[in-house]
């Protein structure tokens, strides 16, 4: 476990109940983070495709060869500068 968390805890009693509050609290977090996560690939998809991703493949198919492979490419290299900068090491 996080020593964080378990300083967080501490601070406010420590009690099982008081944990199951943040454990709650972080589950609400995460399940934001994800659907803000989902909501950011159809904007993705939307921009390079031109439709969200219910109709990508269709999309996908009427599209030239050099925007297909612009589209992951560029993926790529935003995942490794988000990797190199933020998480060092």
């Amino acid at each position: 476990m996080d020593l964080r968390l378990l300083a967080v805890a501490r601070r406010f009693g420590g009690g099982e109940l008081r944990m199951a509050a943040l454990a709650a609290v972080a589950g609400v977090a995460a399940g934001y983070g994800a659907v803000g996560f989902r909501l950011a690939i159809d904007g993705v998809h939307f921009v390079f495709f031109g439709a969200g991703s219910a109709g990508v493949v269709e999309a996908a198919h009427a599209l030239e060869w050099q925007r297909l492979l612009l589209a992951p490419t560029l993926g790529g290299l935003g995942v490794g500068l988000l990797i190199h900068f933020l998480m060092p090491g």
